[in-house]
């Protein structure tokens, strides 16, 4: 027997990986559909939550590699909200629905100013704060790369310049 196991769910085109040894002690006995596939009854919770007992609602799993179908050990930590948010990746529209000038997070255009620059920034404490105005994208990308490491460790999510 793998140490991962992959169990595929009629839903989903992806299988959820799960470290074996987490699922093992949760089912009294094993059973098996025709094809040889080992059949799990879904909780209510997440499937993350249920394999690592988490019940205090304060915390939240977080995938390291951002794949929410990948449960092994290497890939799952237990954190809090705020640290979750900073683990997230760029989202490509906003909360109103409308495109994000950047395909960078921490980085957006500036319109409003003289010379029309891009501008990087990092929320600290729950506020907005500038790291500074650049002539291109790449720039302010990178301020902030060098900018979110600092602040934020091992949850940090870097850009990937192009």
């Amino acid at each position: 027997m793998s140490d991962i196991l992959k169990i595929y769910q009629n839903n989903l085109k992806f299988p959820i990986l799960i470290s074996y040894h987490r699922l093992e002690r949760f089912l009294l006995e094993k059973v098996y559909d025709a094809s040889g596939i080992l059949k799990i009854i879904r909780t209510k919770s997440s499937f993350a939550r249920f394999l690592l007992e988490i019940t205090d609602k304060s915390l939240v799993i977080d995938h390291k590699n951002h794949d929410q179908y990948d449960n092994t050990d290497e890939n799952l930590r237990v954190v809090k909200d705020q640290q979750n948010t900073w683990n997230s990746v760029k989202k490509l529209v906003d909360s109103r629905g409308l495109k994000c000038y950047s395909k960078y997070k921490g980085v957006t255009w500036c319109n409003w100013t003289k010379r029309k620059r891009w501008k990087a920034y990092i929320f600290i404490d729950g506020k907005q704060t500038c790291l500074g105005y650049f002539r291109t994208e790449k720039e302010a990308a990178l301020k902030y790369n060098e900018e979110v490491i600092k602040y934020r460790g091992e949850y940090a999510v870097l850009n990937i310049i192009i």
